[in-house]
């Protein structure tokens, strides 16, 4: 019964930041989207990665509701491709604006599902920027979510996500990175892997300040 409860208290959880999000988009964030389907040059590119380590299993709810979110209000006027990742980065969807609500929800719950994460053992985030810099390119606007507590699990991968944020700010000629759902201990962690040059492309947000951020990231 206890399990349950648990459940229904983080499923419920998930529907709400969903909501707050989804509301955050069509409302406060309308003018960019709109902004942006009128844009002659090249769409923006959005990546969505996922961490689904087991230390994100409670906030599972809140990242799927947020990369629906994410996808079915920007992938008209950008180019939106969503991952998963853990030790390395899985792209589950490629850029395509034709997907129902249903079927995201589809392909990332199967890849986000239990089984597939078990034999994942570690978290590198570093890994997962350093695919999304193969890529990127100069010609639009890079905006990437992460939807992490934070975790690097491997040292080794602190210098290699030091590196991807560098590379990312540099190859294209505006990007954002922005980190949602982080936990407060991990923040002094991924600062200290931001160079004062990046700084100005980098947002670290809690699940409660995810609506703001994504309205900064959005804003066009």
């Amino acid at each position: 019964m206890r399990n349950t409860q648990i459940l229904t208290t983080t499923t419920t959880f998930g529907i709400a930041i969903g909501c707050a999000v989804f509301s955050c988009i069509l409302g406060g964030c309308g003018d960019a989207v709109h902004a942006s389907s009128t844009r002659t040059s090249p769409k923006p590119t959005i990546h969505v990665l996922i961490d689904r380590s087991h230390s994100t299993d409670k906030a599972r709810a809140f990242q799927l509701n947020t990369a629906k979110a994410l996808h079915l209000n920007l992938a008209k006027s950008a180019d939106v491709h969503i991952w998963a990742y853990d030790n390395a980065a899985v792209e589950v969807i490629a850029a395509a604006s034709d997907l129902t609500s249903k079927q995201v929800v589809r392909a990332l719950g199967a890849e986000l599902s239990p089984r597939n994460a078990s034999t994942k053992t570690i978290t590198r985030p570093g890994a997962a920027l350093s695919a999304i810099c193969d890529k990127a390119s100069s010609a639009g606007p890079t905006q990437v979510f992460l939807l992490t507590d934070g975790d690097i699990d491997d040292a080794a991968d602190r210098p290699v996500l030091k590196k991807a944020i560098g590379r990312l700010t540099e190859v294209a000629t505006e990007t954002s990175i922005t980190v949602i759902g982080i936990d407060p201990a991990n923040r002094k962690v991924w600062e200290s892997t931001v160079t004062p040059k990046a700084a100005h492309a980098i947002t670290l947000a809690t699940w409660a300040e995810a609506a703001s951020a994504i309205k900064k990231a959005t804003k066009g």
